[in-house]
């Protein structure tokens, strides 16, 4: 007897198959890495959270003499929500030339934001550098448990403090980690391709 007709075609769709390494499979998170990156089009300059390792239309941000930089990073709307849990884990490539009485810091906090609202999902951590220095700042900072909703984005804030007259202190905002004018990862010891790694929970 013959198969009915719906029966003779493949119906079904393949899975998508997701895999996550033992540590995020025994502690329910798995991390995004967002790169720190600025980029521009008809309607001006936008600084970005982004996946991909792209290049960037600046290389570094940049504060001199005695000036406060604020700079809002914005990752794409959310097509999906997920929840934020855990301690993200922040790389700021940094390089500055003041000196000793002179202080300058760098000031990390991770926000949500849903087209006109902002939410703090966590404290804001700041790291001081006092002398002639670079290197990478490492921030480990706790994320209050969130749903990122659909359309909303994460929004994190740097903000870069300097009190020195004539000099100056920048941070990397290049995923490609090519050489800045100040910040020259060939030959000093930091980067341009600042990043944050978000940990979600792992939906089953």
């Amino acid at each position: 007897m013959p198969l009915d007709p719906k029966l003779q075609k493949f119906t079904t769709i393949s899975p998508v198959i997701a895999s996550f390494s033992f540590s995020e499979v025994t502690s329910g998170l798995g991390f995004i890495k967002y790169f720190l990156m600025q980029t521009e089009d008809s309607g001006g300059v936008d600084y970005a959270l982004n996946e991909e390792a792209r290049h960037s239309s600046v290389i570094q941000l940049s504060a001199n003499g005695t000036a406060t930089v604020t700079t809002d990073f914005f990752s794409s709307a959310f097509n999906a929500a997920r929840t934020a849990k855990g301690t993200a884990n922040i790389n700021i490539g940094y390089r500055t030339d003041v000196t000793a009485g002179d202080t300058c810091a760098v000031s990390v906090q991770i926000t949500k934001f849903d087209g006109s609202t902002t939410t703090n999902i966590s404290s804001a951590i700041t790291l001081t550098l006092v002398a002639v220095a670079e290197g990478v700042l490492s921030y480990e900072i706790p994320i209050t448990e969130t749903i990122i909703k659909i359309g909303e984005q994460l929004k994190v804030i740097v903000i870069l403090t300097q009190a020195g007259a004539g000099h100056q202190t920048s941070i990397g905002v290049d995923p490609q980690n090519r050489d800045g004018a100040f910040i020259i990862p060939s030959s000093n010891d930091s980067i341009t391709s600042s990043n944050i790694n978000i940990p979600f929970l792992i939906v089953e």
